[in-house]
């Protein structure tokens, strides 16, 4: 992150021809105040599109003018739209952050590198507006935070929402040169593939012990870096030209949050990459089969929390500190179909899971995979008429509070249907 002059940034907008802008703004008493302004330079993002919401007391609204009308705005602090007018203060340092490509950050990850400006910008209006939202001609949502989230794409998940209560001003040039457009891990390679209008004379570097790297040329769009004793630790690939790093991924299975890396492994080389990396918010231990009404529901509690949040795996035959110590030889059939009976028994509603065994060293891993229930909340039933919910934090499965349970079902909503109407 370094600091810069609001007045380069400026004038980079000036030679945009067209930017893509989404705002938010509210009205709580008589002003009208900015809570986000996005702007984004280069390819439309993801799920843009022109529109307005226009209530009596928020607006948002999207649309595309040229780069040196956003540029006014800012010198003369003053947005100006058909639909509203605000005052805007940015101060003249503000941040700018190199990203890679679909970096999953506060606002809707784009497909290109970006370098985003943040522009800060003084609060001058702090009231807050707290009131439901319906109008007309717009969709209805309970919140002006949830309103925000639906018009800007960004996700419901719990704990992954954001507060539009705040100032904020983005500017994200999006770098069209050159990005890696997914990375597939193999047991004996690694796959990159890339694209963008200035490929040529770049290089593409598995970084790590010891490294390997490749000029680009012309046409090639795919690039095979093989692999001797899987992934090495801190290992990454980088798309850069000389010392300028232009895109980059993150491969060690330690690093949690790396989008578009498919990992094309064995069931033992996953067991063992997930026993390395520890307990997590998608990774559970258990060293023994359950073999107890305590032990069953500890299991089941697990299976309900990954399917409220974004699904996980259960490792039957490790122990706590990722140590494999398998579990006893057994009817691997019968196994597999107890588990899964245990999961109908105990979890409501149904969950979809996959069970199978890996052999590591000659032990047996039961791997239990969860997928992300779209039915939530799920729970374990305990009686006849309780059902107790769970979620994940971290690597520990907690009790769900009324107000997770209440996230984790807007979260499930699509996006475009998130507590809205349309009037007739």
């Amino acid at each position: 992150m370094e600091s810069r002059e609001l007045n380069e940034l400026l004038n980079r907008l000036k030679g945009q021809r067209r930017v893509w802008v989404r705002l938010a703004a509210s009205r709580p008493e008589d002003e009208w105040g900015l809570s986000l302004l996005e702007v984004a330079t280069g390819e439309r993002p993801p799920s843009w599109t022109r529109q307005r919401w226009i209530y009596e007391r928020a607006v948002f609204v999207a649309s595309a003018p040229a780069g040196a009308t956003v540029a006014r705005w800012l010198e003369r602090r003053r947005i100006t739209l058909s639909s509203v007018s605000l005052p805007i203060a940015p101060e003249q340092q503000l941040q700018a952050e190199r990203r890679p490509s679909r970096f999953a950050g506060t606002l809707q990850a784009l497909p290109w590198p970006t370098t985003d400006w943040t522009v800060h910008v003084r609060d001058m209006t702090p009231q807050l507006l707290h009131d439901h939202l319906v109008a007309a001609d717009a969709p209805a949502f309970l919140s002006f935070d949830l309103a925000g989230a639906a018009f800007f794409g960004l996700s419901l998940s719990p704990g992954r929402g954001r507060s539009f209560s705040g100032r904020e001003c983005f500017v994200r040039e999006q770098d069209l040169r050159a990005r890696i457009d997914s990375v597939r891990v193999r047991s004996t390679e690694v796959v990159v593939s890339v694209s963008g209008e200035q490929l040529p004379g770049t290089h593409l570097t598995l970084g790590g012990s010891p490294g390997q790297r490749r000029r680009l040329r012309r046409g090639v769009r795919e690039i095979r870096f093989p692999l001797a004793g899987g992934i090495p630790v801190g290992s990454w690939v980088a798309l850069h030209r000389g010392h300028e790093l232009l895109d980059h991924r993150g491969l060690d299975p330690a690093w949690s949050g790396q989008t578009n890396v498919e990992i094309e492994v064995d069931p033992t080389t996953e067991v063992e990459l997930l026993a390395s990396s520890g307990e997590n918010a998608r990774t559970e231990f258990k060293r023994e089969l359950p073999d107890s009404r305590e032990s069953t529901i500890n299991v089941m509690k697990t299976v309900a929390a990954f399917a409220n949040g974004d699904g996980g795996t259960i490792l039957l035959g490790v122990d706590n500190e990722g140590v494999v110590t398998g579990v006893p030889a057994l009817n691997r059939r019968e196994a597999l179909d107890r588990v899964a009976q245990l999961i109908r028994d105990w979890v409501r509603p149904s969950v979809d899971a996959e069970a199978d065994f890996a052999d590591v060293d000659g032990k047996q891993v039961l791997v239990v995979r969860i997928t992300r229930g779209e039915e939530p909340p799920y729970g374990v039933s305990t009686t006849e008429r309780r059902i107790d919910y769970y979620v994940r934090r971290s690597g520990t499965t907690s009790p769900a509070s009324p107000a997770d349970v209440r996230r984790i079902v807007v979260s499930r909503v699509p996006e475009e249907r998130a507590l809205t109407y349309r009037p007739r």
